[in-house]
């Protein structure tokens, strides 16, 4: 098996240059969507129930204890990740790559798919919010500012897209102050 085949060492490794390798990329992006958007426009799966948990997983998740543990674990890995951020050697092997690539970005995936919103259920955003709020005696869903409708999904998917870029195409994706930054 030829491994150079795959790229495994970033763009340098490509056997085609780096502006054939975007071109590929954008075209196969734009196909692919285009595709997805007229082909796709009603919904096919049928929504399904699910089926119930086991009892003794219900009562663990119901106890009133369980999502102040999530959040207290959501922030102890936060303050961790910061911590690493901030004070960790510049070099590959400090964990914040970690986290970050392999955490953030591929763990979180898999953990919704299991369990439902999990980030949400973890975020240290959501608790500093939560608190923020009860400081101030405010409501914690409702926030200081409503959120504009007109912006819909467009920020998450621009965060997305700059994600992408630092770990695909960014020559400093392996730097520890272009990761701290995004």
């Amino acid at each position: 098996m030829d491994l150079t085949a795959h790229g495994l060492g970033g763009q340098q490794d490509l056997p085609i240059s780096l502006g054939l390798a975007v071109a590929g990329a954008v075209a196969a992006l734009i196909v692919s969507f285009t595709v997805l958007a007229l082909a796709w426009r009603r919904p096919r799966y049928a929504a399904t129930d699910g089926h119930p948990v086991p009892a003794a997983l219900d009562r663990l998740l119901s106890y009133p204890a369980f999502p102040i543990a999530l959040r207290l674990l959501g922030m102890v890995v936060f303050l961790y990740t910061v911590t690493v951020a901030v004070f960790g050697v510049e070099q590959i092997i400090n964990p914040f790559f970690g986290i970050v690539y392999v955490w953030l970005w591929v763990g979180i995936v898999p953990m919704s798919l299991l369990f439902g919103p999990f980030y949400k259920a973890i975020s240290p955003v959501r608790t500093i919010n939560m608190l923020f709020a009860r400081a101030a005696g405010g409501v914690p869903d409702e926030g200081l500012y409503r959120y504009p409708e007109r912006l819909g999904y467009w920020p998450a998917a621009l965060g997305i897209f700059a994600f992408v870029r630092l770990e695909l195409v960014s020559r400093s994706s392996t730097e520890l102050s272009s990761v701290r930054l995004w």
